[in-house]
């Protein structure tokens, strides 16, 4: 081969491209250069190009290639969707509304065109079915699930409690996921006993922190949760005052703490909490 100056700006600078198929790299444009394979599909930054040659960068690597054996990578598919959130109106929005009502988190006469309480609180109780960030906000990612084909709408149920369904559904040191009502935060426990209703702990210790930060200190008060478990989704209450037993010792948890559902029962009197029922209808009602 001769040797070629490769002048910049007789093409687009910098612009990224693809190996077509396996190909070279040369130091140099003359016979005796030393050459590098590039694979199929290899990034390739061009700085510039002439005639049959480009100026490029491989990783770390510079020198030249044919032309012929690169391609432009694809154009990335927009989505079609943009952020929809409270205030919000139009076409967008009444088409989110669509389906929302489709799913049955909406009534049919909420579909008008405008992003309300009714389709702020629609949206949330998707994103917390879902397993998505919270906020009431119709992101991206929310519409792209929510119109994903085989998004179907979970039943959340009033389950009442039975200890021998409840060994069942979510045994002795197995994993599940609680959905704060109030706040849309999520953790991750693990079942650590309980007869009369569930003892559990947080998995892990960034699951201690999140329950922390619900509680801001540790407290006997309840609160509203979503269990979700082997497919179920079932209206539930907690606590946030470690004690008792534990099977996790790099949780930063020291102990259990309680999950109450529908007619369970505290351990010392044996008699229902009434706050956690309460709060365990409160979540029911709020889903159905």
């Amino acid at each position: 081969m001769m040797s070629v100056f490769i002048t910049q700006g007789t093409a687009q600078a910098a612009a990224t491209y693809k190996a077509k198929s396996t190909c070279k790299i040369y130091s140099k444009i003359a016979k005796k250069a030393r050459t590098r394979k590039v694979s199929k599909g290899c990034k390739v930054t061009v700085y510039a190009v002439k005639g049959k040659w480009c100026k490029v960068k491989v990783g770390n690597v510079k020198g030249y290639m044919l032309k012929s054996s690169l391609t432009k990578p694809a154009k990335a598919k927009s989505s079609g969707y943009k952020t929809l959130r409270s205030g919000s109106s139009g076409s967008s929005v009444k088409r989110l509304q669509a389906q929302l009502a489709k799913r049955g988190l909406l009534s049919s006469g909420a579909v008008n065109g405008r992003y309300g309480s009714s389709t702020y609180t629609a949206v949330r109780k998707f994103q917390m079915l879902a397993g998505l960030s919270v906020s009431g906000t119709a992101t991206v990612a929310t519409q792209k699930k929510l119109f994903a084909s085989n998004s179907k709408r979970p039943k959340v149920t009033l389950t009442r409690w039975s200890a021998s369904e409840m060994a069942r559904i979510y045994p002795k040191g197995s994993l599940a996921t609680i959905v704060d009502l109030n706040t849309g935060r999520r953790l991750r426990i693990r079942r650590v006993g309980g007869s009369r209703h569930l003892d559990v702990e947080p998995a892990y210790a960034s699951d201690t922190a999140v329950l922390k930060k619900l509680y801001g200190s540790w407290s006997w008060d309840s609160r509203g949760v979503l269990l979700i478990v082997g497919g179920h989704y079932i209206a539930g209450a907690i606590n946030g005052m470690p004690h008792g037993v534990e099977i996790s010792r790099t949780n930063n948890f020291d102990g259990q703490f309680c999950l109450h559902l529908y007619g369970s029962t505290t351990h010392g009197s044996g008699d229902s909490n009434s706050a956690h029922q309460r709060n365990v209808r409160r979540v029911y009602n709020y889903f159905n």
